[in-house]
């Protein structure tokens, strides 16, 4: 993923979902913990399994 240099994503991508993406896609982790303290923080966390998947 490409990060502009104000660390903004270049393909409209939030960085949390980036982040998670990340953390899914990693070898290491069996089951990452998704911390979402509000509602509107889930649909960025479902969505990171697409982006996980996608990358994959």
């Amino acid at each position: 993923m490409e990060v502009s240099r104000r660390g903004q994503p270049v393909r409209g991508i939030p960085m949390a979902r980036v982040a998670l993406a990340w953390v899914l896609n990693n070898p290491v982790v069996t089951a990452p913990i998704v911390g979402a303290t509000k509602e509107h923080h889930l649909p960025d966390a479902v969505a990171a399994t697409w982006t996980a998947r996608r990358r994959s």
